[in-house]
């Protein structure tokens, strides 16, 4: 029929389809080349590298040349192959949006690593991706520096499996203008658009304990009375007292990848600078789930999520060099953060504030 377009390459027996790969890799490729953590992107379904970064090839221990075109499990060996491979299906057919794990592998030098795997399912040009951030490292060895914040407020809190807050980092109010008040003992689905409920709920359903999922945008309800568009994470989680899900919540990132975007480069590298936020986000989510109870501290929603980072560590005995370290930080930031937390906590001193959350109901 005059004026119809062509149908898009089938796969890898067109021809087309070689072609539209080299053209995307290089975008990916430019993309990826100045990030300080490790990258790699997968064509799906087929599983072959379709670009990585030289961070990347360092764990695998192969020359970053040698890593296009071939299948992830050819270079390593995965510890848990089943599990990898039930993860790139479900993104494949489009089950999830994405997924963290914990990730042991071999590598090529025989030595094995393991940590944080984070992955998003991404479109461009009309075929799908795989992008992998990863956090693994050799026991005894530092994880490789992710110094990632997300481009706007991280929202993160706990709820019961009815959905009601427990707890709410204070960024909430710079997000969607509500104070926590607003939430906290409310059911967290009533800010949500009825439209995006079930799948919310479809995609918790999918995830297994201490195993955090993505949902596709979610419509956040803001006290203007209008929906913002939000990236939004859960994990199911136990503790003794019962089961709870941690959830994570950072703007929508807005990236254009499509063909008529006018830097494509640059809209990717955003992109992939916000996946690697929704790791750290992860991570945020594990340390809220350690916190006391915002019914014994109410306080704790007034802290935002950077400084329930810095509590928890506090607890567990972390000085503020090793906090700084591990979360990335000057000591300054830290300190500036510490002395926040006193004055929301009304005490002058680090044994002050454990000695108070210590005491319930203090």
């Amino acid at each position: 029929m005059s004026g119809s377009k062509p149908p898009p390459p089938s796969g890898p027996q067109d021809p087309a389809w070689f072609e539209l790969q080299a053209a995307t890799s290089v975008v990916y490729e430019q993309a990826l080349k100045d990030l300080p953590f490790p990258v790699l992107v997968l064509d799906l379904p087929s599983r072959r590298i379709h670009a990585a970064n030289q961070p990347l090839a360092e764990i695998f221990a192969v020359p970053l040349s040698d890593l296009i075109g071939r299948t992830n499990n050819e270079l390593v060996e995965f510890e848990d192959e089943q599990a990898m491979a039930q993860a790139v299906a479900a993104l494949s057919d489009g089950s999830i949006a994405g997924y963290r794990a914990w990730r042991r592998i071999t590598a090529n030098d025989g030595v094995v690593r393991e940590g944080d795997i984070w992955c998003r399912a991404i479109e461009l040009d009309g075929a799908r991706y795989a992008v992998y951030i990863l956090a693994l490292h050799a026991p005894g060895a530092a994880p490789p520096m992710l110094p990632v914040n997300p481009l706007g407020p991280l929202v993160v809190g706990t709820t019961d499996l009815d959905w009601l807050v427990e707890r709410i980092s204070a960024e909430i109010h710079e997000l969607c203008g509500s104070d926590w008040r607003s939430l906290v003992g409310r059911p967290l689905l009533s800010w949500v658009h009825p439209d995006d409920i079930g799948r919310l709920l479809n995609t918790t359903r999918s995830a297994g304990l201490n195993q955090t999922v993505t949902c596709r945008l979610l419509h956040f309800r803001h006290s203007d009375g209008g929906w913002l568009p939000v990236g939004f994470l859960v994990t199911r989680f136990s503790d003794e007292g019962g089961s709870h899900l941690a959830f994570g919540m950072l703007p929508a990132d807005g990236a254009d990848t499509s063909s008529q975007s006018l830097d494509r480069v640059a809209d990717l590298r955003r992109r992939l600078h916000n996946i690697a936020a929704e790791l750290r986000a992860a991570g945020v989510m594990d340390d809220a789930q350690t916190l006391l109870t915002a019914e014994d501290h109410p306080k704790l929603n007034e802290l935002t999520s950077r400084q329930w980072e810095i509590l928890v560590r506090l607890r567990r005995g972390d000085r503020v060099p090793s906090i700084a370290t591990e979360l990335h930080l000057s000591q300054a930031t830290v300190r500036n953060h510490l002395a926040t937390i006193f004055s929301v906590f009304a005490v002058h001193s680090q044994a002050e504030l454990l000695a108070l959350l210590r005491r319930p109901n203090a």
